[in-house]
C-alpha cells in the first residue's frame, strides 16, 4: 500500500516485490523493474512505464489508465480486469498475457504484440492497431468497437 504519486523511480527494482494496492500515479518509473510483482489493484495512472519489465507480474484489476508502456514486457502477467483506456502501448509486449475482461478502450497497441493472449471479454473499443500482432490470441472472443459509443463520442 505504498504512495510513491509523482516520485522518480526510474531504473528501481521491484522485482518479486508486494506492491498490492500501491499507487504510483503520475510516476516516472521508465526502465523499472517489476517482474514477478504481486501489484493487485495498484494504480499506474498516468504513469511512464516506458522500457519497464513487468514479467509474469500480478496485476489483476490494476488501473494503468492514461499511462505510457511503450516499448514496456509484460509477456507472462496476469493483468485480469485490468483498465488501459487511453493507454500508449506501441511496441509493448503482452505475450501469453492473461487479459480477460481487460478494458483498451482508446488505447494506442501499434506493434503491440500479444502473442498468445488470453482477451475473452477485453474491450477493444476504438483501439489503434497498426501492425499490431494477435497471433494466437483469442481475440475473437474480444469486443471491439461499440458503434453507438463511437457515434456519441463523435
Amino acid at each position: 500500500m505504498t504512495q510513491a504519486g509523482g516520485a522518480d523511480l526510474k531504473g528501481c527494482t521491484f522485482a518479486g516485490a508486494n506492491i498490492t494496492q500501491s499507487n504510483f500515479m503520475n510516476a516516472d518509473m521508465t526502465g523499472t523493474v517489476l517482474d514477478g510483482v504481486n501489484g493487485e489493484r495498484s494504480v499506474f495512472m498516468g504513469t511512464n512505464l516506458s522500457g519497464a519489465s513487468l514479467k509474469q507480474a500480478y496485476l489483476v484489476q490494476s488501473c494503468f489508465e492514461e499511462a505510457d508502456l511503450t516499448v514496456a514486457d509484460l509477456s507472462g502477467s496476469n493483468c485480469e480486469q485490468a483498465l488501459f483506456n487511453k493507454t500508449k502501448c506501441r511496441g509493448a509486449k503482452f505475450v501469453n498475457v492473461d487479459a480477460t475482461y481487460v478494458d483498451f478502450s482508446h488505447a494506442d497497441l501499434t506493434a503491440a504484440d500479444f502473442t498468445s493472449a488470453t482477451l475473452n471479454r477485453a474491450k477493444l473499443h476504438r483501439i489503434i492497431e497498426e501492425h499490431t500482432i494477435w497471433d494466437r490470441s483469442s481475440r475473437g472472443f474480444a469486443y471491439g468497437t461499440d458503434s453507438d459509443l463511437a457515434e456519441a463520442e463523435g
